[in-house]
């Protein structure tokens, strides 16, 4: 199993608008071949959102279908998004 923890530094006063989003972008993951779970979260950082997502294989996760539920919502997370981080687990 591949974690995939996406750390979001988001603009004041959007996290309702950014959560919305990311919601969308984890519903639209779950259709894609090797998906085993994904979540929205809040860590306690003011402006941070956490979008956690969890794959069969390294291949399932960066496959092209992966990619394109990323674009399709790519539009609705930019106008409150600043930066971000990410930390690839691996199950071993």
């Amino acid at each position: 199993m591949i974690l995939q923890i996406v750390k979001n530094t988001i603009k004041d006063g959007c996290e309702k608008e950014y959560i919305a989003g990311a919601k969308a972008l984890a519903a639209d993951q779950k259709l894609v071949p090797g998906w085993l779970t994904a979540g929205v979260y809040k860590t306690g950082k003011e402006n941070e959102i956490v979008i956690m997502t969890g794959w069969e294989s390294t291949e399932a996760m960066n496959s092209e279908a992966a990619g394109q539920a990323f674009l399709k919502n790519k539009a609705d997370l930019k106008p409150y998004f600043l930066a971000n981080t990410t930390e690839i687990l691996e199950s071993v």
